[in-house]
Parts: C-alpha cells; structure tokens; sequence
C-alpha cells in the first residue's frame, strides 16, 4: 500500500499544476492569469491539476486529500474549486469548499461538464486544452458574477446613506462658518465701544400684600340668673273610707227546669276522613342530550 500523502501532487504554488503533460504554455497562462485575477478581486481560488494516476486512491479521496492539502481558497470563506483530470484512469473530479457550495452548486458543476463534454475529452484523450479552458473560464466567470452581484447590492444600500451623511455633514460645516462670520462681524461691531456696567436688576415680582390681624369677635356676656330660693313643701294626705262589708247582698235564682235537652254536635257511627291528596312521587329530571358538560377530547387509546 502506498502512502495517500505521497501519492498527491506537489503544490507548485500557481493555479495549474499540468503533472500529466497534456496542456500547452498557452493554455497553462491563460488559466493561470484568470486565477491569479479572480483570487485578488474576490478571494476565491479555482484551479486545474492534471496527473496520470492517483496511485490505487479513488478519483473522488485523492480530490479532496489534494484539497485540503493545499488549503484551497480563502481561510475564512472556504471558496476555493479543484478540477482533477486523471488521465491514465481516463477520470475526472470537480469539487469546491463548503463556503460555495450554494453558488457553485453541484447541479451547475454538472451543467458544465455536461456541456462541455469531459467524458468524451477523457475517454479519448482529445481536446484537452480547450474544454480545460473553458470549464475553468466558465466556473470563474460564475464566480465573478455573483461577487459582482453581491458588491452591487451593498453599493445600492450605502449610497442613500453617503448621500444623508453628506448632507448633514455638509450643513454642520455651513452653520459653523456662518457662526464665525457672525462673530467677527459682531466683534468689529463692538470695537471703540465703551462697556457700560451692567444695571442693576431690579425684581419684577409683585409684592405680596400684608395680610391684616385677624380680630377676634367679643361674645356677648350672660346676665348671670338670680340664685333660686328653695321654696317650703307641705305634705299633704289623702283619706278614703272603707265601704262596710256587713250588708249582705240579695241572690236571685231561677227555677231548675225539670227536662235537660242535650243537644251533641258527635255524629254516631264511624266517621270517614277525608282521602288526602297522594303526594306525587318524585321524578328525575330529563335532561336533553348534550346539553350537560363538555365532551371529553383527549386521553382514551385507539387503533390506527
């Protein structure tokens, strides 16, 4: 088995490393000009390796050893793009970070290849330099049209704020030199004038007026009465004479009447009362359905 770290490349440092042999001077400095421009405008790296072999990796391990190795694109954003052409393996792999994986999307790195026919330039090993070219023009240019894209944005929303933050700068700086002007102007004013002493400020609160002494009413004095005189009491007694009791009073019966009628409101016989009234029996109250409570909606287990 062979070491992974030995088998990738070694990092010539530019934006094609041609190891297979398959590309020519021309081609190998337009892509590395493009490169070189689209790393310094937008930080993103996109760049094309070419080797014969990956030494029993797969296509897709020794891609991304090979990227990580070399640390492809921008530390922080992570927008760096390989594109492997393995030739002897008659292969290939496109890859890019995770920080553009929404702008050069899987689905868009498919489009490419597809319209540009790789699997044909691969299984003939025809035509390596212009569909090489392309792919990589075509992923820089989409690139460059969304960073473009994303600048223009920022520039939409900053502009009305530039122009706010100059005019109010723009109107301090007028009310200042207006200030000065009216400064020295009043100082030239007041040259050769004397300085009288400043009057003396006389208060414009009314004055509070004095309240006068309340004066305390005299009440009216009391004639004081006459003592009383305390006045001599006679009793006084009265007498009642008692009837006497010795005259003996006359009583006058009638005579006894020899038939006594008896007259009896009791009725012989027995005596029926009155039925009374059956008390009605108790009965339930009806109550309509559903007008009681509420209906239960949760617990119970049921089947699906």
């Amino acid at each position: 088995m062979i070491n992974p770290i030995q088998a990738i490349v070694e990092d010539n440092g530019q934006y094609c490393n041609d190891s297979a042999g398959i590309l020519s001077t021309s081609t190998i400095s337009t892509i590395n000009s493009r490169g070189a421009s689209i790393e310094r405008q937008y930080g993103a790296q996109v760049v094309v390796v070419t080797v014969k072999t990956t030494e029993g990796l797969s296509t897709q391990d020794y891609a991304i050893q090979l990227f990580n190795g070399w640390g492809l694109g921008d530390p922080d954003k992570n927008n760096g793009v390989l594109i492997l052409i393995v030739t002897e393996q008659k292969d290939y792999w496109i890859m890019q970070g995770d920080g553009i994986k929404s702008i050069v999307s899987d689905s868009f790195l498919s489009n490419v290849v597809y319209n540009y026919q790789f699997n044909d330039m691969v299984d003939y090993g025809n035509d390596y330099n212009t569909r090489i070219n392309d792919v990589h023009k075509s992923i820089c240019s989409h690139l460059q049209y969304y960073y473009q894209s994303i600048s223009n944005k920022t520039n939409e929303l900053t502009y009305p704020v530039k122009i706010a933050l100059s005019a109010i700068w723009g109107s301090i700086v007028i009310l200042l030199a207006y200030r000065i002007l009216k400064n020295k102007k009043t100082m030239k004013e007041l040259e050769g004038v004397e300085i009288l002493p400043a009057p003396k400020l006389v208060s414009t609160e009314p004055k509070k007026k004095e309240k006068a002494p309340k004066v305390k009413k005299s009440e009216p004095k009391r004639t004081p009465s006459p003592p009383q005189t305390t006045s001599s009491y006679t009793p006084f007694y009265t007498f009642y004479e008692e009837e006497s009791r010795s005259t003996p009073k006359t009583v006058v019966r009638s005579p006894r009447p020899t038939t006594r009628t008896h007259t009896s409101s009791r009725v012989s016989g027995p005596v029926s009362k009155p039925a009374s009234k059956p008390s009605s029996p108790s009965s339930p109250v009806s109550r309509s359905r559903g007008s009681g409570g509420g209906r239960s909606s949760g617990g119970g287990v049921g089947r699906h």
